[in-house]
């Protein structure tokens, strides 16, 4: 199963069990600060720590950027962005709503 196939499938159930989904930009997660939101700027990938220069958060990066990815999220969901809402037939053709 690809990734996309898997996004597909993780969609539909979360329309089933009233779970929100949503797709973010995952670009940049790793240089921008999740404390502050400062761009940091590239880092090579033998760099495990985030370390803001402007205030001073360290974490690691990875944690970094999942903490960039949910205020993505939950910043989609603050400006009332659509949910898809899946037919209960197994149809994965869903509709806004």
């Amino acid at each position: 199963m690809g990734l996309a196939q898997f996004f597909t499938i993780l969609e539909y159930v979360c329309s089933q069990t009233d779970t929100y989904f949503a797709k973010v930009d995952k670009d940049y997660t790793s240089q921008i600060c999740p404390n502050c939101g400062i761009h940091t700027g590239k880092k090579e990938l033998d760099v495990r720590v985030h370390k803001c220069p402007e205030c001073g958060y360290e974490q690691d990066r990875d944690v970094a950027a999942s903490l960039v990815i949910k205020q993505r999220g939950l910043a989609q969901t603050a400006v009332g962005a659509p949910v898809v809402k899946q037919p209960s037939n197994g149809d994965l053709t869903g509709t806004l709503v």
